[in-house]
């Protein structure tokens, strides 16, 4: 198990030390500089994972609109865009690594 921890402790830095984080921890500070922004940026994520998980075919095309329509404006803002795109890349390298790691080990 050490061995595992130290190449653990290896991966996590290598993460820390990666552009894509260095842009979202940028980005992120940017947006809590702006608490009423990040307030609304929250509401966002937290809608917009609600809808990911929403399971009613025949109500999703609208529901997918309305969240739209509803947050157009709030997406229209330079920061907001800067930071969803930051943690979008962010979160997809993670996804890489778990992906790697479990198509590695073949965990199913």
């Amino acid at each position: 198990m050490a061995r595992v921890e130290e190449a653990l402790q290896g991966l996590i830095g290598a993460i820390l030390e990666s552009a894509e984080y260095d842009e979202f921890d940028r980005q992120r500070s940017v947006l809590n500089s702006d608490p009423a922004l990040k307030e609304q940026v929250d509401a966002y994520r937290l809608e917009n994972f609600a809808l990911q998980r929403f399971t009613d075919p025949e109500e999703l095309l609208d529901k997918t609109e309305e969240f739209a329509n509803k947050y157009e404006e709030l997406r229209k803002n330079q920061k907001v865009e800067s930071f969803l795109r930051a943690e979008l890349d962010f979160c997809r390298m993670i996804q890489g690594i778990n992906q790697g790691i479990m198509e590695a080990v073949h965990f199913e």
